[in-house]
């Protein structure tokens, strides 16, 4: 059966303005701030984080909070991700699942974010015996310090150089993780949203140790250039770094993406992914019926679950070692 047989691909860069008052914009991103529920947001209170969990009755019922170390700044201190992270019943180890957020194009709305919830992902990837990691990168929150992953001007992007950005922080996050003894360190899958989708597939062209899978939800770069739906800045480029991506990828990605995406249309996502696949890449790609009035919300909803996940379910049941309680 051919991979294209029902699918297509996308990613997205919120090209128009964001404020933090603008709630159903950054719902669109799948951005949830913490700061909205109930406790307040763990990370916040934190005068002088340490690598490390943080105290139990800093946390929400349910899930920890974590700040990761992912290297050292200018002045040789720890630079730490804030990060939500749900266990599932039992001792482990448990395999690891590390759940990427997409990115606005505005510095004003990154300032505002908090680790992610995806809380339908996370239930799904819980139900299936995975560890749920979700970091909040680099130059994301209030704290985040210098925003890594620009890919240059529109005129002329590095799509490349914007997604492996990305992947520095993912493929820290996995390492640290991964030392633990309650995860398996050979059992890793790596989940993104748009520009975290991008990056996890920048992270897959790297072979790093342990990931033995990637599902990508709606990812790229440069989308809704101008304010205009489904115009990216240089679509050629995207296309070409897929496939520069593909060509040193032998891990198996499934590309996730709907026929309503206002950031990366059915045409782009498929070249995209023909691009990837004719480099050498492994990718299944779906491009899947309208999701309410804009797909790109597919994955961060509940009710887009139950149309992403009988493909998800499939492409893991067939990857040794990833099926149902691996």
């Amino acid at each position: 059966m051919s991979l294209f047989a029902s699918g297509v691909v996308s990613i997205c860069d919120w090209m128009v303005p964001l404020k933090y008052a603008a709630a159903a914009s950054v719902l669109a991103l799948g951005l949830i701030p913490s700061a909205q529920a109930e406790p307040a947001n763990p990370w916040e209170a934190v005068e002088n984080p340490q690598p490390g969990r943080l105290s139990v009755d800093r946390e929400r019922a349910g899930e920890q909070a974590w700040f990761v170390p992912v290297g050292k700044d200018g002045q040789g201190a720890d630079i730490l991700l804030p990060t939500r992270v749900l266990v599932p019943s039992g001792s482990g180890p448990f395999p690891l699942a590390i759940v990427s957020h997409g990115s606005p194009a505005n510095a004003a709305a990154r300032k505002t974010m908090a680790p992610p919830e995806y809380r339908a992902g996370a239930d799904w990837l819980l139900s299936r015996g995975y560890m749920v990691v979700l970091p909040l990168r680099r130059g994301y929150g209030p704290r985040g310090g210098t925003w890594a992953e620009a890919y240059g001007p529109c005129s002329r992007p590095d799509y490349v150089g914007g997604g492996l950005a990305t992947a520095d922080d993912i493929q820290n996050v996995a390492r640290y993780f991964a030392a633990l003894d309650t995860v398996r360190a050979d059992r890793i899958l790596l989940v993104g949203q748009s520009a975290g989708g991008w990056g996890s597939l920048a992270a897959a062209s790297r072979a790093p140790a342990g990931v033995r899978a990637v599902i990508n939800f709606a990812g790229g770069r440069g989308g809704y250039a101008g304010g205009k739906p489904n115009h990216n800045c240089s679509p050629d480029s995207l296309v070409e770094a897929a496939a520069t991506f593909g060509r040193s990828s032998k891990i198996p990605t499934l590309w996730i993406y709907t026929q309503n995406d206002r950031f990366f249309d059915g045409a782009l996502t498929s070249r995209m992914a023909q691009a990837y696949q004719s480099a050498g890449g492994d990718a299944e790609y779906h491009l899947l019926a309208p999701f309410g009035e804009d797909g790109h919300r597919l994955f961060p909803t509940a009710e887009g679950r139950t149309v992403w996940q009988p493909h998800a379910d499939r492409f893991l049941d067939r990857i040794a070692g990833l099926g149902t309680k691996p």
